[in-house]
């Protein structure tokens, strides 16, 4: 196990959240031109008719690059603050995201499920 405080885990979190911050800064003048919210740097782009609501679209959108970089960055913090591997680090961030990955799915799957 690791050694790791509030704090410290705070930072972190904050420190990785950067690069999803940039990633919407960059989103931004996309979201102008394109006239609509569901810009995607992620997979999502190549669907022909993009369905922010369908699953297809939930499913391939959480690639999207600055999340993933997120995560990678919070596993190379997590390295040196909480004295854990390498390995651990990164076993830690892919279960988040696939954390992340089956709420955006399935809630998702709920949407559409209640959906008229």
């Amino acid at each position: 196990g690791g050694d790791l405080s509030f704090k410290q885990a705070l930072s972190a979190t904050s420190h990785s959240s950067l690069f999803v911050i940039l990633g919407g800064l960059i989103k931004l003048p996309l979201i102008l031109v394109k006239k609509t919210m569901y810009v995607a740097i992620s997979p999502a782009i190549l669907l022909p008719e993009p369905d922010p609501e369908s699953v297809i679209y939930a499913a391939l959108d959480s690639f999207d690059v600055f999340v993933i970089w997120s995560f990678a960055v919070l596993a190379i913090g997590m390295v040196p603050l909480a004295r854990i591997s390498a390995g651990k680090a990164r076993g830690a961030a892919i279960a988040l995201f696939v954390l992340t990955f089956v709420l955006r799915v399935g809630g998702a799957m709920l949407g559409g499920m209640f959906k008229g």
